[in-house]
């Protein structure tokens, strides 16, 4: 092991190497930060959120009743209505199954008056 003045280059590895650190640990913190807490139950769905826009601590609660809408993106259900949008990822659950089934059994049905088109 030989001591002295380091390699030009050592420096600047060393410097690229605590830049992506610090890029990489900023990226999770926001991630975890713009992440939502969710509450299931028999009345609607609530998330709260450390960060949301320019407020913090924000509580967001969507009725099952006002639920327009709900889809799917990236492994995730959006839940629609009410001028919110709420985005539940069931794999964070201990029993991502009866998450699924929850949501799908609350989910809002078309009108009885209008026919489910189904596609052959």
């Amino acid at each position: 092991m030989a001591f002295g003045a380091p390699e030009s280059g050592d420096g600047v590895q060393r410097l690229a190497l605590a830049l992506g650190i610090v890029f990489v640990t900023a990226l999770v913190a926001f991630q975890a930060f713009e992440a939502c807490a969710v509450l299931l139950d028999d009345d609607g769905v609530e998330c709260v959120r450390l960060i949301a826009g320019k407020q913090f601590f924000v509580r967001e609660r969507l009725q099952w009743k006002d639920v327009e809408r709900v889809s799917t993106d990236q492994n995730a259900f959006v839940l629609s209505g009410a001028g919110l949008e709420i985005r539940i990822r069931p794999m964070v659950f201990s029993e991502p199954q009866r998450v699924v089934a929850y949501i799908q059994a609350r989910q809002p049905r078309p009108p009885a008056d209008k026919p489910v088109s189904s596609q052959s």
